[in-house]
């Protein structure tokens, strides 16, 4: 006599996706594999890209999370933004090159934007040494006296600032810049990391001991007449 088998009770594949995604903590992926599903039908995906697809939300989900959580853990007394950020409280600052690092294309282009803090003055020059140049954007209010474009051409790393103050004088006209335009900064940049980056070196003017005997000249002229 024939024997018959049961008929496979039909899955509850909801039900076990829910308890699956509960199980790895996952609540994104619970809500978002429905819809993946059927564009991974639509579209004809492999089981390799779903699975990816799925992922890739659920990571996201997490690094989005994770940021969230940071950011209450470290108790800042108040969330502040780039968007919100007042530029006319900062004259100094560039709205339009703040606004370039926030589009985090130096991520992209595999290059590091490293905020060093407070350092100590052989430090500063040990960096300005092995810097591509020193950026000085400032357009409103000028460095007069010109120590840092001198001490930066001392160490023979050269200066990128607008023409006004000291700049225009102890600086070549290579080293000087319009700062309200972002595409000529770009451009002069670009052009000195290609190699076409000016040497510099000190001034015999600005070397102390000059400075010294120029200011003795003046003090004590008068004395002798």
């Amino acid at each position: 006599m024939a024997s018959r088998t049961a008929p496979a009770a039909a899955r509850d594949l909801g039900a076990e996706l829910a308890f699956l995604t509960r199980a790895l903590k996952a609540p994104t992926l619970r809500t978002s594999v429905a819809r993946l599903a059927e564009r991974a039908r639509a579209e004809g995906w492999t089981h390799e890209e779903f699975l990816a697809a799925c992922l890739q939300r659920e990571v996201a989900a997490r690094e989005s999370h994770g940021g969230e959580g940071r950011i209450r853990a470290a108790r800042f007394p108040a969330r502040k933004s780039l968007e919100e950020f007042d530029f006319d409280h900062a004259r100094g600052l560039k709205r339009e090159v703040v606004a370039h690092l926030g589009t985090l294309d130096f991520v992209t282009a595999r290059e590091n934007v490293v905020f060093l803090g407070s350092l100590s003055h052989d430090d500063v020059l040990r960096e300005v040494r092995t810097a591509l140049c020193v950026f000085y954007p400032a357009d409103k209010v000028p460095e007069t006296f010109g120590l840092v474009f001198a001490e930066s051409n001392a160490v023979g790393t050269p200066v990128l600032a607008h023409p006004f103050g000291a700049a225009p004088e102890l600086l070549t006209p290579e080293q000087l810049v319009d700062a309200r335009d972002i595409n000529a900064i770009i451009d002069r940049l670009g052009a000195w990391k290609r190699g076409e980056r000016p040497i510099v070196g000190a001034k015999e003017e600005v070397r102390m001991s000059n400075v010294i005997r120029a200011w003795e000249r003046i003090l004590f002229s008068g004395q002798h007449q």
